[in-house]
């Protein structure tokens, strides 16, 4: 393994926006992490578009660290259309990309 080519991505908690911020920091500046990953399902009935995940979108920018989806072919549908709402304002964060 070459570790300067696998780099690891940290998985933080999305039920609450504040915690979820807390949690990326460290995760970053402490634990070198160079992505956030997310699951895609919704969270307590709000899609990624919801005003309420602006915290965590604005820290994403601050930190220069991109942000990645965990999904599947269930969820695909859904990711593309709510994330196309959700990231569109975001330049910094907002490649997205499919793979299987």
């Amino acid at each position: 393994m070459d570790p300067a080519r696998l780099l690891g991505a940290g998985m933080i908690s999305p039920f609450d926006v504040d915690d979820a911020v807390a949690e990326t920091r460290p995760a970053v500046r402490e634990l070198g992490f160079k992505a956030i990953f997310l699951r895609p399902n919704s969270v307590n009935g709000r899609n990624w578009h919801d005003p309420y995940y602006e915290p965590l979108w604005s820290e994403l920018e601050a930190l220069e660290v991109p942000l990645g989806f965990h999904e599947d072919e269930v969820t695909r549908p859904v990711m593309k259309a709510t994330l196309v709402e959700a990231l569109k304002e975001r330049e910094k964060i907002r490649r997205a990309g499919w793979f299987s």
